[in-house]
């Protein structure tokens, strides 16, 4: 354990040592009252903690409370159903969306700052744009979002609407001048400073620029990434007005929910991670390089979606028939963690909209099955035209089986996704 880690847990230690003192006795009250801190951080802290003797943990109730199948929430409770229903988030987009009460904030917050037929632009903030277009929203607004699935679902669903395909950190951006820019980034020290460098070049001097950024208790080292973030945006014209505290709540996606059981962890409330919101007016115009944003690990997968469900499959270049069967690589087939940091990651083959992993030998194989299924074709007629000859009988058996498993998969995380509010999450 590093040095900052170490003072990371013992300040983490220090939240939940006072939050127990002044009578916090549940795990989710105790979540709620922490700075962002990630359920399993907290639980260990706790561990730690009861370990040492500094509290009776026979009084505190250590193992979450039930909140219902999928663990409840304050956001599931409004069970709001939209007309517009956005694509389930997959772990590799980085997709955590603002709760409902957390979109609503940033749409009234952005209407005493703008006037009407000013433009407000919106960087991978698909919620807010829907919730802008199904309440008539008394202004102006472009989203920007990288997500193709997410594009095209507004863009069907929403003629009128201006939506754009575009990675904020690597592509042109449109010549917008907007009158506020809300922006939601990765919480990752080379996405914040990309998207803030976009969201200053797409707002006018006068404008307002909306930022959700980590709270304190995200992770080691996050202080340091806070306090960049500030100087940067200084250097970009932006003066900081104000920061509001644990404002904007998130909703857990089924990948982080899933996670999270794989952690032993049930019954979390789904609005436990909560960003901070910070609030700049853009001072000065100001030009300054675009910052680099590594593309090492942003590597291309195959993606296809049966009934709601987002399966990609990292493709491969052999057009030879192998063995499309699933092989495990993590206990349970769930990955027990939503970071991209997890060494994991590096091992997965095929990684569902769940969070369910998997390697497998014969991707391209499995590709071209799961295609069959999504279009409703069939899946040994389908390899056959691939490999561009008749399957064996051994061969035909191999995918039958991927076809069972893969059905099996899907009905499982469809059953998952219907248990889980609307508000909290578009199945």
């Amino acid at each position: 354990m590093t040095t900052e880690e170490q003072t990371f847990d013992e300040l983490i230690d220090s939240w939940v040592y006072g939050a127990v003192n002044r009578g916090v006795t549940t795990f989710n009250s105790l979540l709620a009252s922490l700075p962002g801190v990630y359920p399993s951080v907290a639980f260990e802290s706790l561990k730690r903690l009861s370990a040492a003797g500094k509290f009776n943990a026979q009084g505190f109730v250590i193992t979450p409370e039930a909140q219902g199948p999928n663990g409840g929430g304050r956001e599931q409770s409004s069970n709001r159903r939209h007309r517009i229903t956005l694509p389930i988030p997959h772990p590799l987009d980085y997709d955590w969306r603002f709760g409902e009460s957390a979109v609503s904030y940033l749409l009234d917050t952005c209407l005493p700052l703008t006037r009407p037929g000013e433009m407000i632009a919106l960087l991978g903030t698909p919620s807010v744009l829907r919730t802008a277009i199904e309440s008539s929203y008394p202004r102006g607004t472009i989203l920007l979002d990288v997500n193709a699935s997410v594009v095209n679902c507004l863009s069907q669903a929403a003629p009128d609407a201006e939506v754009l395909l575009c990675d904020v950190v690597r592509d042109p951006l449109p010549n917008i001048n907007a009158s506020a820019v809300i922006v939601d980034p990765p919480w990752y020290e080379e996405h914040l400073a990309g998207f803030v460098w976009a969201a200053s070049n797409l707002c006018r001097v006068g404008g307002h620029v909306l930022v959700s950024t980590p709270p304190v208790g995200t992770r080691p080292g996050i202080d340091r990434d806070r306090k960049g973030l500030l100087d940067w945006a200084r250097q970009l014209g932006l003066i900081l007005l104000r920061t509001e505290a644990a404002i904007l709540p998130y909703c857990s996606p089924p990948f982080e929910i899933n996670a999270l059981k794989a952690e032993g962890l049930c019954g979390i409330l789904e609005d436990w991670r909560r960003g901070d919101l910070s609030i700049f007016v853009k001072d000065i115009q100001v030009t300054l390089p675009r910052p680099a944003i590594p593309t090492a690990s942003e590597e291309k997968w195959v993606e296809e979606s049966l009934h709601g469900v987002r399966v990609r499959v990292r493709p491969s270049e052999s057009s030879d028939f192998n063995d499309p069967k699933l092989l495990t690589v993590v206990g349970g087939n769930i990955l027990p963690s939503a970071s991209r940091r997890d060494y994991r990651r590096a091992l997965v083959d095929v990684w569902t909209s769940g969070n369910r992993v998997f390697a497998s030998q014969g991707r391209n194989i499995l590709i071209h099955i799961l295609r069959a299924l999504a279009i409703g074709n069939s899946p040994v007629e389908t390899v056959a035209q691939h490999v561009e000859r008749e399957l064996s009988v051994d061969e035909q058996t191999l995918v039958g089986n991927a076809v069972i498993r893969m059905t099996e998969i899907i009905n499982m995380e469809r059953s998952e996704n219907s248990l889980i509010g609307e508000s909290c999450i578009d199945a």
